[in-house]
């Protein structure tokens, strides 16, 4: 590379940023990491390399630019293929790629440009900023750009609804619906959790009184329930209901305690106090010089009884 060709020059005319994506190009045939060897020419990136790394003047960096923009390229042919299918992202691939479609390492990288694809004015911002700093945008760091970018936009990590977004009509007929859903399914539990086991049959006549509920989504809907035991067996399913538990659930009781503590505080007390006094007794037996059995049996004694003590005061 001549001093002419160096990034801040005035004299780096279009000729020489012609030849230098000319022997970009020849870089990435040679390499075979690109298929359109007949169709790309210099003259079709030279206002992508203008409007993207216009100082980048070092080989390397230039053609790994480039090939990631061809990935990004082709994962947006994928995506649109699949818009086209109404979302057949499979039969999408197949259309880019119909001579590879029998190669599974050819699908799984269309998978990936795929990806590419989705993400691509966050890729395309990314492998401006790694060559212009004059570091090689690799693949990888391409797909790990897109990862990061596809799972903040994804359905699991939307932000709660605002004030406003809770006041339209669309959002509350979506509550409407989804309470709904719940006090079918409760009100379902409510009918077969009498600690009676149901074959799936009279299991599904049972809950489908209260709604059209199948057994594999009323148990997945119901199986986190605390109060709720469902046992599965040869005779049929089984539901039985913590009442109890349930009232404390519900905000109809109140959590027992134990003079102001929880009972996990207080049994964590307690261990740590039994701990306390069988060392206790352990160093008070080492220093014991006379009828040392029955002084350590009596000392055991007393510490049982009062272990009994306090778990009588257990609700």
């Amino acid at each position: 590379m001549t001093d002419r060709a160096r990034p801040g020059l005035t004299s780096f005319t279009a000729a020489d940023k012609a030849r230098l994506i000319e022997q970009a190009l020849d870089t990435l045939r040679g390499a075979n990491a690109i298929d359109e060897r007949e169709t790309l020419t210099a003259e079709t990136w030279l206002s992508w390399y203008d409007a993207t790394i216009p100082t980048v003047t070092e080989i390397k960096v230039l053609a790994a630019a480039m090939e990631r923009e061809l990935e990004v390229r082709r994962g947006e042919a994928v995506v649109q293929e699949g818009e086209r299918r109404g979302g057949d992202y499979t039969s999408a691939e197949s259309k880019v790629s119909h001579r590879d479609t029998l190669l599974n390492a050819t699908r799984v990288a269309r998978r990936k440009d795929r990806q590419l694809g989705l993400a691509a004015p966050q890729v395309r911002a990314w492998i401006a900023r790694e060559a212009t700093a004059g570091r090689v945008p690799t693949r990888r760091g391409a797909l790990t750009v897109a990862g990061i970018a596809l799972k903040r936009t994804s359905p699991a990590t939307v932000r709660p609804a605002t004030k406003a977004q809770r006041s339209t009509p669309q959002y509350q007929t979506g509550q409407v619906k989804s309470e709904r859903r719940v006090e079918t399914i409760l009100a379902a539990v409510d009918a077969v959790a009498d600690g009676t086991p149901r074959t799936d049959p009279v299991l599904r006549r049972a809950i489908r009184h209260h709604g059209p509920l199948e057994i594999d989504t009323f148990l997945q809907a119901t199986r986190l329930i605390p109060w709720l035991t469902i046992a599965r067996d040869a005779t049929g399913t089984t539901f039985t209901i913590d009442h109890e538990l349930r009232d404390i659930c519900d905000g109809r009781a109140p959590r027992p305690t134990l003079e102001g503590q929880s009972i996990r505080d207080f049994l964590r007390t307690l261990r740590a106090e039994i701990t306390r006094r069988r060392k206790e007794n352990h160093d008070e037996y080492n220093k014991r010089k006379w009828r040392v059995t029955e002084v350590r049996t009596r000392e055991q004694t007393l510490l049982l009884n009062w272990i009994e003590e306090q778990l009588d005061r257990v609700p």
